[in-house]
């Protein structure tokens, strides 16, 4: 994520063709899907980079806690890929309860353990899926521990679980 957002608000990018660079590179390499977290939209506005990149990216954008400043999420909760005779669902959360503005208004998060129980598991119990990938931002040791917790609940039946965020502190 920190590649995507350093190239799409980067000023100097900028091009002759009408397709945004950095999703024709991302449509080229063959990017399945793509997790999108708070601070990947943190300056989205229709004209921006980030807007134009979203319009010409060729496959799956998924987040599962974000919402717009009208309570709907903004992106798919949960979206599948199918690599032979694979199912593979993937899930994307932020770990915090934030709210912040944008240029377009405000968004905010949920918390990742509400947005599982009430929007994830209603989705994973319809369909059965071969692996369930699991990405989460994490910004602090208190959201780490919220995590933990989190996956030692044998209820949620996740097989990857993929970690990211900046932290300031040493985990123990």
């Amino acid at each position: 994520n920190k590649l995507l957002n350093d190239a799409l608000m980067s000023k100097n990018n900028k091009t002759e063709s009408t397709e945004n660079p950095m999703a024709k590179a991302f449509n080229f390499i063959g990017y399945d899907i793509l997790s999108l977290k708070e601070k990947d939209i943190k300056d989205y506005t229709n004209n921006s980079l980030l807007s134009l990149f979203l319009k010409d990216f060729n496959n799956k954008i998924v987040s599962s806690n974000l919402y717009d400043y009208n309570g709907v999420l903004i992106f798919k909760p949960i979206n599948v890929l199918t690599k032979g005779n694979l199912k593979i669902a993937y899930l994307s959360f932020i770990a915090s309860n934030t709210q912040d503005s944008n240029k377009e208004g405000v968004y905010y998060t949920k918390s990742f353990l509400d947005s599982y129980d009430s929007i994830v598991l209603s989705h994973l119990s319809k369909d059965k899926f071969d692996l369930t990938v699991f990405s989460v931002e994490v910004n602090s040791i208190e959201e780490v521990k919220i995590l933990e917790k989190f996956l030692s609940n044998k209820k949620y039946n996740i097989d990857i679980v993929l970690i990211t965020g900046n932290l300031s502190e040493p985990i123990n």
